[in-house]
C-alpha cells in the first residue's frame, strides 16, 4: 500500500510556521495542526488597553536566524532599533556605554575599568564563540578581563542579549553568540508586535496551501510500516511522508513517547522571567527608554518607544526579573514584587499615569539552558534524532544554532531541508526552496 505523501507539521509557533512555509514552497503538501485556538505560540501578542503587547519582552536580532528566514520568504519586518539606555547601579542611574563617547561620560565605571571595558568589547568581537564552549559565562569572564567592574556589567550585558541569568551555569558560547549578534547588527522592536511576524508567516503559509488547523490536539506520533503515522483524537489516524514535531520539548516527549526515550527531551534546566507590562497615558516617557539593572537582574525598557504599538498617547513599558533556572512560581512571584517596587522607585512620576498592568510572574523564556557542562549549543537535542523514521524535531530547544527565537528559525530551517533532501521537491513546485 502507497504511503501519504503529506507532511505533517504539529506545532503552530514560529518553529512550525517557518517550517511549514519552507517545505510547502517546494510544492509539497503540509498539514499544520496546532492545539491552541490561535497560531504563534510564545510569539503571539494579545492586545492592552489599546496597545499591542507581546508576551513578555520581545526584540529581533536583525543579523540573526529569524531575520534572515522572514527576508527568504518574503515577510516584511518594520520597527525601530532601540537607542542608547542607562543602568542602575548601587542605586545610581548612568548612561550604559554604547560606544567611546557615552562610555567616556559614564559613571558606570572607573576611569581604568573604561579602558578595560574597551579592551574587553574588542575581544569579543573578534572571539571564536565555539572556543569557550565549555566555560561557563562565569568561568569565560575571569578569562576575558581581571576587572571586577568591567566583569559586572559584561554579565548584566549578558543578561540582557541572552534573557538568562545564570553565569555559573550557560555556556559562553550562548553568552558571546548573542553579545556578538547585538555587537553585529543590533535588534529591532517590531511594528504591530511580533504578531506581524505570526501573521505575516501565517499568510505566507497559506499562500503556499499548507493546509491549518488550530484547535485540534494530536495524540501521539508512531512509526508504522517504516515510516510516522498521526494519531488524532477519537482514533483518528493518518500515515504521513514525514512528520515536524514543533512543540515544546515536554509535549513533544509525550507525544513521541512510543519512539523516543522520553528522558531524552527532558531538560536539565529550564529558565523563566517575571514579567509586568504597563501601559502608560500621556505624553512621551522622557529618555532613557531603556534601564538595565547591573546589580540587580532586573530591565525595562519603552518599547512603544521605537515600534507602533497603538495610538500615540498610550505607551508600553515592558519589564522584566530575570529568574535563575528551574526557579519555582513562587519565586517568580516575589521577584515581579521585587520588580515593581524597582521601577516604581526609578520612575514615580509614572505611577499616576498607569492606566493598564500585566503581571506574568512565570513566564517560560528558554525551555533546555545551553550548558556548559553539556558542551553549549551541541548539548541539544538533535533536529534529526529520529530522521530514519521520518521525524524531525523545531524548536527554540533544538540543534546546535541559534538561541531563543533563533534556535526555533535555524531548526526549522534544518528540518525543512531535511525533509525535501528525502522526498524532494514537488513536480509542481515553482522554483523549489531556496
Amino acid at each position: 500500500m502507497r504511503r501519504n505523501s503529506d507532511i505533517f507539521v504539529i506545532g503552530g509557533g514560529l518553529a512550525g510556521l517557518l517550517a511549514a512555509c519552507r517545505i510547502a514552497r517546494a510544492g509539497r503538501t503540509v498539514h499544520l495542526v496546532e492545539a491552541g485556538r490561535t497560531l504563534g505560540g510564545r510569539a503571539r501578542a494579545t492586545a492592552l488597553a489599546t496597545t499591542t503587547a507581546n508576551v513578555g519582552p520581545h526584540a529581533l536580532y536583525a543579523a540573526g536566524h529569524l531575520a534572515a528566514a522572514l527576508a527568504t520568504l518574503g515577510v516584511r519586518v518594520s520597527g525601530g532599533r532601540p537607542a542608547a539606555g542607562a543602568a542602575i547601579w548601587s542605586g545610581s542611574e548612568s548612561p550604559l556605554p554604547a560606544g567611546p563617547a557615552t562610555l567616556l561620560r559614564s559613571r558606570l565605571l572607573p576611569g581604568r575599568s573604561k579602558w578595560a571595558f574597551l579592551r574587553a568589547v574588542a575581544a569579543l568581537r573578534r572571539a571564536d564563540a565555539r572556543k569557550v564552549t565549555s566555560l561557563t559565562v562565569a568561568a569565560a569572564l575571569e578569562r576575558l578581563t581581571d576587572d571586577r567592574h568591567v566583569r559586572t556589567l559584561l554579565a548584566a550585558l549578558v543578561r540582557l542579549a541572552t534573557y538568562v541569568h545564570a553565569p555559573d551555569l550557560m555556556s559562553a558560547e550562548v553568552a558571546w553568540t548573542q553579545l556578538q549578534l547585538a555587537l553585529r547588527g543590533g535588534v529591532r522592536y517590531v511594528d504591530g508586535g511580533w504578531q506581524a511576524l505570526v501573521d505575516g508567516l501565517a499568510t505566507c503559509a497559506r499562500a503556499q496551501g499548507v493546509r491549518v488547523e488550530t484547535g485540534r490536539r494530536v495524540a501521539r506520533v508512531t512509526v508504522e510500516r517504516g515510516g510516522p503515522r498521526v494519531h488524532l483524537p477519537g482514533g483518528a489516524w493518518r500515515d504521513a511522508a514525514a512528520v515536524v514535531v514543533a512543540t515544546g520539548p515536554r509535549r513533544a516527549a509525550r507525544l513521541l513517547a512510543d519512539v523516543l526515550d522520553p528522558a531524552t527531551l527532558s531538560p536539565p534546566a529550564s529558565v523563566h522571567a517575571a514579567c509586568v507590562d504597563l501601559v502608560l497615558e500621556g505624553p512621551p516617557p522622557a529618555p532613557p527608554h531603556l534601564v538595565l539593572g547591573i546589580d540587580v537582574p532586573h530591565y525595562l525598557s519603552v518599547h512603544s518607544a521605537y515600534a507602533n504599538l497603538g495610538p500615540p498617547d498610550r505607551h508600553l513599558v515592558s519589564c522584566a526579573a530575570y529568574l535563575p533556572p528551574n526557579a519555582t512560581a513562587d519565586a517568580g512571584r516575589a521577584a515581579l514584587a521585587d520588580l515593581e517596587t524597582w521601577v516604581a522607585a526609578l520612575r514615580p512620576s509614572w505611577q499616576h499615569r498607569i492606566v493598564a498592568i500585566r503581571r506574568m510572574p512565570h513566564l517560560p523564556v528558554v525551555p533546555l539552558l545551553p550548558r556548559a557542562a553539556d558542551g553549549g549549543f551541541a548539548g541539544r537535542p538533535r533536529h534529526d534524532l529520529l530522521a530514519a523514521a521520518g521525524i524531525f524535531l523545531a524548536g527554540d530547544y533544538v540543534g546546535a544554532h541559534g538561541h531563543l527565537a533563533d534556535a526555533a528559525a535555524a531548526s526549522a530551517k534544518a528540518a525543512a531541508d531535511d525533509v525535501l533532501a528525502i522526498l524532494g521537491p514537488s513536480a509542481r513546485a515553482a522554483g523549489g526552496a531556496r
